[in-house]
């Protein structure tokens, strides 16, 4: 749900800078009662924690209306192509954390995956699959 690589530059969702991401886990991280992870792990181990940050889409306006769904609506399923995840079979799991960015490369919301199915698509040649995830949204951020 990264970045499409092939689509046009100036449709594409901006990366937000690994300064922002990390000050938005601050603040999130405090919010949902994880600041205690310093406690536990010590400093330096906690601060290597920061979750991946992700687009909901490859396109900028796309992204930041995903987003902005996400935290209105509190969850948010979306889908994806199985043949756009590497061929490891590496698929997001529950539990998994991630922070989502809007198209402008800000980090808006903390989210968790509550569900993974792999579902077939009906297709021309009947061999398509979607990986489609349930997010909740844990943290939102403030848009500006």
């Amino acid at each position: 749900m990264k970045n499409d690589t092939n689509a046009d530059a100036s449709t594409v969702p901006l990366q937000p800078s690994d300064e922002v991401v990390a000050d938005f886990w601050a603040f999130a991280r405090d919010h949902v009662g994880w600041a205690t992870l310093e406690g536990i792990f010590g400093q330096q181990q906690a601060s290597t924690m920061i979750p991946p940050w992700m687009h909901l889409s490859g396109d900028t306006t796309e992204a930041t209306a995903l987003v902005k769904q996400l935290v209105a609506d509190a969850t948010l399923v979306v889908s994806e192509p199985l043949s756009s995840y590497p061929e490891d079979g590496d698929l997001p799991k529950r539990g998994d954390l991630a922070i989502i960015a809007d198209g402008d490369g800000r980090p808006v919301a903390l989210a968790a995956t509550l569900d993974v199915t792999v579902q077939p698509v009906d297709d021309t040649e009947g061999t398509g699959r979607i990986v489609a995830e349930t997010l909740r949204c844990l943290y939102p951020g403030v848009q500006g």
